[in-house]
């Protein structure tokens, strides 16, 4: 069935009157007439009885209106839909994250990008940088917030805010009366490190600081969750290295101290893949967000 025709029925089926209908399509009256009559023979029934004087519905006529209704409403539907995903207003986005992100900036990313495009469906996930970056290349996710990964040419990237390290440890500990801790003061501290995968940039700067000032790590554990960390910081067993960004949240029984010997910042940035810039408009519109909207710390 020719969706012109089942609207052109429609209007017939609501005025009973073939000029009123033809007038308010904006056709003439043959040309209804016409499509009425494609439409019969599509289908294979008569929707109207006519006469000199009048016209009427048919049995099949009055069946086919509220199914006609339905089939309309929904095809406008989908026009809308199609429509919203050409112009990058509807679909969905895939996003990857890593945990200290979820603090702050990806709240605020999300907050931005659901003003602008509420009917957007939201896939997050977790995952390490590398992971991250793997998940981009093999189209499971559009969007990565990335540490302190090189120029890549197949990624594009965008620096968000930097972060510095910070050493973590129990309110309770002799050091945390300190503004600020010198790293030859952890000669007799147990470390416990978040695992190099989950940050290789920030762990082997860790390494090559204590290195430079002939610190030896006793490292307890290495650990791939901060929440872990946070635990067995929280239990005494040791202190850890994570990034200022979690010192925004407050936990009872830890404190966060700045180092006084510099490992260098760490650099989070949103990626895309260079090749789906151009074809995936809704991403391309939360990279244009984030890029505008958050300012580097």
């Amino acid at each position: 069935m020719d969706l012109r025709h089942l609207r052109h029925f429609l209007i017939l089926a609501e005025t009973l009157n073939f000029h009123r209908a033809a007038e308010r399509l904006h056709i003439t009256q043959p040309s209804l007439s016409r499509s009425i009559r494609r439409l019969e023979n599509d289908i294979g029934v008569e929707l109207f009885m006519r006469t000199q004087r009048q016209v009427q519905l048919s049995a099949a006529g009055r069946v086919l209106v509220p199914e006609a209704q339905q089939l309309l409403s929904y095809a406008r539907r989908t026009e809308a839909l199609l429509n919203d995903l050409h112009n990058g207003q509807a679909g969905t986005l895939r996003i990857g994250f890593l945990a200290s992100t979820a603090i702050a900036l990806l709240p605020k990313l999300l907050r931005e990008f659901r003003q602008s495009f509420p009917r957007v469906h939201l896939e997050m996930r977790e995952m390490s940088s590398d992971a991250q970056l793997q998940a981009l290349r093999d189209n499971q996710i559009d969007i990565g917030l990335i540490r302190d990964i090189g120029a890549l040419p197949d990624i594009h990237q965008h620096l968000l805010q930097r972060e510095a390290l910070m050493l973590v440890l129990p309110e309770s500990h002799p050091l945390a009366t300190k503004t600020s801790i010198a790293l030859e003061l952890l000669h007799a501290e147990w470390l416990i490190l978040l695992r190099r995968e989950v940050a290789p940039a920030s762990y082997d700067r860790i390494l090559a600081q204590c290195r430079q000032h002939a610190l030896k790590p006793r490292i307890l554990m290495e650990l791939a969750d901060s929440n872990a960390i946070f635990s067995t910081v929280l239990a005494g067993l040791g202190l850890s290295f994570l990034f200022s960004t979690f010192a925004e949240i407050q936990r009872p029984g830890i404190v966060f101290r700045a180092l006084e010997d510099t490992m260098g910042d760490s650099e989070v940035s949103i990626a895309w893949l260079a090749q789906n810039e151009e074809d995936n408009r809704i991403a391309s519109a939360f990279v244009e967000i984030a890029v505008s909207d958050i300012k580097l710390t």
